[in-house]
């Protein structure tokens, strides 16, 4: 890798993703955006192109995945590389596991979003928890609570939304490995891939 470039990244993993930039020494900046975004597609478009307008000058590597209809076109408005996965569940667990997990009925819940998902799940439909509830149960079996290396504890936080949407908790231990791997790729793509967008 040569040159240093700015991660704009969904804060979903910021500290993993912390950990992983100091472990590696990667010559990156780090922006991270509101996870919580991901529920409202105008919020989220309206971060995205905050984020990129304070970019200005520097070459861009996206840790998204396709969290919004208009992302590829959003990020190559700014010649930005996007990581090349469905969604952060996949960039954590790998194609392979999260595809099984997907096709058993899995709700992927993560650390950050498990503490603010009262809040989050709400809001995205419309203050209403029996509607929250009756979608989760129409379209998930379970919740699965993947912990990191980086995880602090959640246990709590994750039985209170398993109750709050009516479903039961299995947990997951992952290492960093896929994670590491694909924002690796990503970045060393934009480093050694683009020049600099004027």
């Amino acid at each position: 890798m040569s040159g240093r470039c700015r991660l704009l990244a969904c804060g979903i993993f910021s500290r993993e993703i912390r950990w992983l930039v100091r472990k590696n020494g990667w010559p990156v900046d780090v922006t991270f955006v509101d996870s919580s975004l991901h529920v409202d597609l105008e919020r989220l478009e309206e971060g995205l192109a905050t984020a990129l307008s304070r970019c200005s000058g520097e070459r861009v590597a996206a840790f998204y995945g396709a969290c919004h209809p208009r992302i590829d076109r959003i990020l190559s408005a700014r010649a930005a590389f996007r990581t090349p996965v469905e969604n952060c569940a996949e960039a954590l667990l790998g194609r392979e596991t999260y595809l099984r997990e997907l096709a058993g009925g899995a709700f992927f819940l993560f650390e950050e979003w498990a503490r603010r998902s009262r809040r989050v799940i709400l809001a995205a439909f419309g203050g209403v928890e029996a509607v929250a509830r009756e979608v989760f149960q129409a379209e998930h079996r379970y919740l699965l609570c993947v912990r990191t290396p980086c995880s602090l504890d959640f246990t709590d936080e994750a039985r209170e939304t398993g109750l709050m949407v009516g479903l039961p908790l299995r947990f997951m231990d992952v290492p960093l490995d896929h994670l590491e791997a694909v924002l690796l790729d990503t970045i060393t793509r934009r480093l050694e891939g683009c020049p600099c967008p004027s």
